[in-house]
């Protein structure tokens, strides 16, 4: 997914403006998902991904590394839905219905450079990031459908910027 995000074959992508300055995070990221699926339970996996645009091929639809060595990910997490509220006990969700998640990555220390954009792939276990694990209740293909609720703007990435300014779109500026 990282060598051509934009792609979106077997993934979903975002990505930032480019950075009006260097950025570093210490602490750990979140992704605030909220989503709606045919299904009982869902495994995401979100990745931050560091995009430098000199090191690509950009177009509408591409973003091609010209190096496979320069497509770093950042940090990576994963989270099962039915663990969403917390360890103990698994809580399927209701198909068809909104739901929110609080997906937690391993703590970075990292600096994103001036123009620069931050990435966001999202994956699932439904694709071959990992085996694919079977859910009784849903036995159609409608199964693997995915939506990422972005509407009410409750889905978002929360990165621990040093130094944050008190207005985030500080942090973004043109494409240098």
């Amino acid at each position: 997914a990282n060598a051509n995000p934009r792609a979106n074959t077997q993934w979903l992508w975002f990505e930032s403006d480019p950075l009006a300055r260097d950025v570093r995070v210490f602490g750990n990221v979140e992704v605030r998902l909220w989503s709606t699926i045919a299904r009982g339970w869902i495994t995401y996996t979100p990745t931050i991904v560091d995009v430098d645009p000199a090191d690509r091929i950009a177009g509408p639809d591409l973003l091609l590394a010209t190096d496979s060595t320069r497509i770093p990910s950042v940090t990576r997490a994963w989270l099962d839905s039915r663990y969403r509220n917390g360890l103990s006990t698994p809580v399927p969700v209701t198909p068809g219905e909104s739901f929110g998640m609080r997906i937690v990555a391993k703590p970075q220390d990292y600096t994103f450079r001036k123009g620069h954009l931050i990435g966001l792939v999202l994956q699932t276990e439904i694709l071959e990031w990992n085996l694919p694990k079977p859910d009784p209740t849903c036995t159609t293909a409608v199964c693997a459908s995915v939506r990422i609720d972005w509407e009410l703007g409750k889905t978002r990435v929360v990165l621990p910027v040093v130094d944050a300014p008190a207005d985030s779109a500080a942090l973004f500026g043109p494409a240098p």
